[in-house]
């Protein structure tokens, strides 16, 4: 989604189950704005959110 202009000023947030360490880091590197790991609540889901979108 990076390369494509169209969605350039896109917020990526990366919601895996996966979350070591090095997997965050990762998907951090490829361009996701924010990183969160499964279980989490929907209060920090909504506050992840409203911070990636100002």
């Amino acid at each position: 989604m990076r390369a494509d202009p169209a969605y350039a000023s896109t917020r990526i947030l990366m919601l895996t189950a996966r979350g070591r360490d090095t997997e965050v880091a990762k998907g951090l590197a490829l361009g996701a704005d924010g990183y969160m790991t499964k279980p989490f609540s929907t209060k920090d889901l909504v506050d992840k959110v409203r911070e990636l979108l100002g």
